[in-house]
């Protein structure tokens, strides 16, 4: 049961005690489903991707992404100094059907 409160008037001042205990036991069971509603609502905001089935683009910018768990060997990416790489070896010309010359500009 939902109970909607009108809060753009003044507050009801309640002529009896009896009444007064009634308001008291409304707003009390107000104030249960509103503390009901944020939990829900807080829960929902703490829901990622990693914790959901959410997929990671709906994260937003302010997640954290679990990337460079691992430290790097400190060398830099590529090529090494003194490796002497590994390259094709090119067809001879008698072996090629078409020759396609390619000019740089």
């Amino acid at each position: 049961m939902t109970v909607h409160l009108d809060t753009t008037q003044p507050p009801p001042h309640p002529p009896t005690l009896a009444e007064a205990h009634a308001l008291i036991d409304l707003l009390w069971q107000v104030v249960g489903q509103l503390q009901t509603r944020v939990t829900e609502l807080e829960e929902q905001l703490r829901l990622t991707s990693r914790n959901s089935s959410k997929p990671p683009s709906s994260d937003g910018p302010a997640v954290q992404r679990a990337g460079g768990a691992t430290e790097g060997s400190g060398r830099r990416r590529g090529g090494q100094p003194g490796h002497r790489g590994v390259q094709r070896a090119l067809v001879p010309v008698e072996a090629v059907d078409q020759v396609h010359p390619c000019v740089l500009k």
